[in-house]
C-alpha cells in the first residue's frame, strides 16, 4: 500500500510539472518554461503544443512526436500529424492514414483510416476506403463501413446514409431504423419522420412504422396529440396512433388554435372542433380569423360576423365590414357606412360617406364632405363641420377591412381644419385652440408644433404660443455612402422635418438652413449652427458641421468635435462611427470600445432577444464580409435569422 501510495504521489507531481509547462517561441523555434519563467526545456522545435495529459506534442524536420516533461520523446514512432492527448487518446496521422494512441504509445485504433473525428459517447465515427463505420474506444469496428454519410453521434443512435437512403445505427452499430427512406428527421418523443416515394410517415425508435407512409405531408404531433396532414389532396387530423381522428375531406385545413380549425370543404369556409364537429357551419365563401372571439365572414357577396359558437351576430346583408373596435362594427350599407353593436342594433345610422375607428369610445364621421366626432352611444361629440379631423389611415383588407388604429386625439387633443385654418378641441369637442393656423400637428410630450406664414412654433396643452413661429422645414443635404464601396459617395436632396417635435423635453429646430435644440422654454440649448442636429440619446445630441459628425451635451458643449465621415446616436453608451470608410464603437470619451475593423454599422445597440429567449442588448454590423448581432464585448450573439457559427 505505501508503494502504491509513493507511486500515485509521483504521477501526480509528474502531471502537475508537465501542466505547468508554457510554451514559448525564441528565434523562431519553441520550447518550454516552469511558472517561474525558468527554461526547462529549450527552444528547439519547429512548432510545439502545450502540455496536455502529461505529453506536449511536438515538431521536428518535418515529423511530429510527443515529448515528456523532460524534453525527451515519450515514444518511438514518429507521425506527420499528431494532436493533443484527450481522454487518454491522440489522433495521430502516418502515410495519409488516421488512428489513434494511448498514454503508452500503443496503437489503440490502428493507421489504416482515411478520416477520423473525436469520440463522443463511447464511439468514433471514422472512415476507409469501402465507406463509414463507427468504432469502440478499444478500436474494434461496431459495423460494416459501408455508410456514405453518419450524422452527429446521438445519446443512443447516430443517422446513416446508404445507397442514398437513410435510416438509424444504435451505438452498439446495428441497423436499428433500416436505410429505406428518401429522408428521416430527428427522434422526438421516440418518434422520427420519414420521408419515401413522395410520401410521409412515422417509425418508431425501434424501426417499425408506427403511422403509414402514405401521406403528403404530416405537422408534428401538436400538444393534444394530433398532427394536421394531406392525403389525396385532402386534409384532416391524425393521432399518435396512426389513426384518422379528424376525417381527410377538406380541401383546406388549418392548425388548431384554442380547440378550433379554420376549414374548407365543398368550397365553403368555417371552423371544426378537435372532435370533428362543426363549431361555425362550413357555409360560407369566405371567413377570417378569430380575434376576440368573432370572425368577418361572406355570404352571396354579403358581410357578416359571427362568433366562436358560430352564433351570426351580424348577418350577412352588409355591403362592407370597416372595424370591429369596443364591441362597435362599422359597416357599410349601399353606399352609407354607419355603426351596429354586437346584437346587430344601429347605433349610429348609416348616413355618412365616411367612418373612422372608435378609440376611447369615439370615432369620426364625415357627411356632405365634412367631418365631425361621435360617441358609441351614437350622440355627436361635435358638429359636422370641420374640412379636417385627427389623422386617418386606412388599409382595405378582404373579407373586412383592417385598419392600423388612428389615434383621433394625443394628450387627449385633437387636431381641426375649418375654413384652411386649423385648432385644437379637447376630449369634450369644445375648441380649445382656434383655427388660426395654417397647419398643426399632433402633441407630443405636451407640446405641439403649428405652422403660420411658412414659419413653426409650438404651443402647449392649454393651446399659449410658448415657442414663437419663427423656426423652418427644408430640403437639406443627404450624403449616401455605398458600404461596399467607401469612395462611391452621392449627395442628394431630400425634405425634411428640420424643425422636429418635442421629445423628452427637447426638439430639434432649424432656421436659415442651419440646425440646433431648444427646450420646452424656447431657451437655446446647442447652438442654431449646425448642418444637421439628432434629437438627444442617452444624454448626447449627434451634430453635423461641413460633413463632419460630431457630439454635444445638453448644455451645447462640443464634448466630441465634428471629426467622423458618418456617425450614429449615442445608445447603451456607445455609437457607431466610420473614419475613412471603417467602422468602431466608441464610448462617451471618445474611446474606441469596439476597435477599427467593421465593415459597416446597420443598426446601433438596442435590445433585442436572443434565439433563446434572452433579453440582450446587441448592434448590427458587418464584420469580415458577414452581417451578425454583436454585444458590447464584441462577441456574436444569436438573433434569428442571423445565427453565429
Amino acid at each position: 500500500m505505501r508503494l502504491l501510495s509513493v507511486l500515485l504521489l509521483v504521477l501526480a507531481s509528474f502531471s502537475l510539472s508537465a501542466q505547468d509547462l508554457v510554451r514559448f517561441r525564441s528565434n523562431g523555434k519553441y520550447g518550454f518554461k516552469d511558472s517561474k519563467g525558468e527554461v526547462v526545456i529549450k527552444p528547439k522545435f519547429d512548432n510545439a503544443m502545450e502540455f496536455t495529459e502529461g505529453f506536449a506534442a511536438v515538431e521536428r524536420k518535418d515529423h511530429m512526436y510527443f515529448i515528456n516533461p523532460d524534453g525527451k520523446a515519450a515514444f518511438k514512432t514518429k507521425f506527420d500529424r499528431v494532436e493533443p492527448f484527450k481522454n487518454g487518446l491522440a489522433l495521430v496521422k502516418a502515410d495519409k492514414f488516421l488512428g489513434y494512441i494511448d498514454l503508452k504509445g500503443n496503437q489503440v485504433v490502428p493507421l489504416q483510416y482515411l478520416n477520423l473525428e473525436g469520440f463522443e459517447n463511447g464511439v468514433c465515427k471514422a472512415q476507409k476506403k469501402s465507406g463509414w463505420g463507427i468504432l469502440s474506444r478499444e478500436g474494434k469496428e461496431l459495423c460494416e463501413f459501408m455508410y456514405s454519410q453518419l450524422g452527429e453521434v446521438e445519446a443512443t443512435r447516430i443517422k446513416a446514409t446508404r445507397n442514398f437512403k437513410e435510416g438509424y445505427l444504435n451505438l452498439a452499430g446495428e441497423e436499428v431504423v433500416p436505410c429505406a427512406f428518401d429522408k428521416i428527421g430527428p427522434f422526438i418523443d421516440g418518434w422520427a419522420k420519414v420521408y419515401a416515394d413522395k410520401k410521409f410517415g412515422f417509425v418508431g425508435e425501434d424501426g417499425k412504422i408506427i403511422i403509414e407512409v402514405l401521406y403528403t405531408f404530416i405537422e408534428q404531433f401538436d400538444d393534444k396529440g394530433m398532427a394536421l396532414s394531406e392525403k389525396n389532396g385532402y386534409y384532416g387530423y391524425l393521432d399518435k396512433k396512426g389513426n384518422e381522428v379528424i376525417p381527410f375531406v377538406y380541401s383546406a385545413l388549418d392548425e388548431f388554435n384554442k380547440g378550433l380549425a379554420m376549414a374548407q370543404k365543398d368550397n365553403k369556409w368555417g371552423y371544426i372542433k378537435r372532435n370533428g364537429s362543426e363549431a361555425i357551419p362550413i357555409k360560407y365563401d369566405k371567413i377570417a380569423d378569430l380575434t376576440n372571439g368573432h370572425a368577418g365572414v361572406i355570404l352571396n357577396r354579403k358581410f357578416g360576423f359571427v362568433n366562436k359558437s358560430g352564433k351570426e351576430i351580424l348577418h350577412p346583408e352588409y355591403d362592407e365590414i370597416r372595424y370591429f373596435d369596443e364591441g362597435m362594427i362599422g359597416a357599410k350599407k349601399g353606399l352609407m357606412y354607419g355603426y351596429v353593436d354586437t346584437f346587430g342594433k344601429v347605433v349610429i345610422p348609416f348616413k355618412y360617406d365616411e367612418i373612422g375607428r372608435f378609440y376611447d369610445g369615439v370615432c369620426y364621421v364625415r357627411l356632405d364632405k365634412k367631418y365631425g366626432f361621435m360617441k358609441k352611444d351614437g350622440t355627436p361629440l361635435t358638429k359636422i363641420q370641420y374640412e379636417n379631423l385627427a389623422y386617418a389611415w386606412v388599409d382595405h383588407q378582404a373579407p373586412y377591412y383592417e385598419v392600423e388604429r388612428e389615434y383621433n386625439f394625443f394628450e387627449n387633443r385633437a387636431m381641426f381644419c375649418r375654413n384652411g385654418k386649423y385648432g385644437f378641441l379637447d376630449e369634450t369637442g369644445k375648441e380649445i385652440v382656434p383655427p388660426i393656423y395654417d397647419f398643426a400637428y399632433a402633441f407630443s410630450d405636451g407640446m405641439a408644433k403649428v405652422e403660420k406664414n411658412g414659419k413653426y412654433g409650438f404651443i402647449d396643452l392649454s393651446g399659449k404660443l410658448v415657442i414663437p413661429c419663427q423656426y423652418e422645414d427644408y430640403e437639406i443635404e443627404i450624403k449616401r455612402i455605398d458600404p461596399t464601396d467607401p469612395s462611391n459617395i452621392t449627395i442628394e436632396l431630400g425634405y425634411y422635418d428640420a424643425t422636429g417635435f418635442f421629445e423628452n423635453g427637447y426638439a430639434v429646430v432649424a432656421k436659415g438652413k442651419k440646425m440646433g435644440l431648444i427646450d420646452k422654454t424656447g431657451k437655446v440649448v446647442v447652438p442654431i449652427k449646425y448642418d444637421f442636429v439628432n434629437p438627444p440619446s442617452d444624454g448626447l445630441v449627434l451634430v453635423r458641421s461641413n460633413w463632419r459628425y460630431g457630439y454635444t451635451n445638453l448644455e451645447g458643449k462640443e464634448v466630441i468635435a465634428p471629426f467622423y465621415d458618418e456617425a450614429m446616436s449615442f445608445t447603451y453608451g456607445l455609437a457607431g462611427v466610420n473614419k475613412r470608410g471603417v467602422w468602431a464603437f466608441i464610448d462617451k470619451n471618445n474611446k474606441p470600445v469596439i476597435g477599427w475593423e467593421l465593415e459597416h454599422v446597420l443598426a446601433p445597440f438596442e435590445e433585442k432577444t436572443d434565439v433563446n429567449g434572452n433579453q440582450v442588448v446587441v448592434a448590427f454590423v458587418i464584420y469580415q464580409g458577414k452581417a451578425n448581432y454583436i454585444s458590447k464585448d464584441f462577441k456574436c450573439v444569436s438573433i434569428d435569422p442571423y445565427l453565429c457559427r
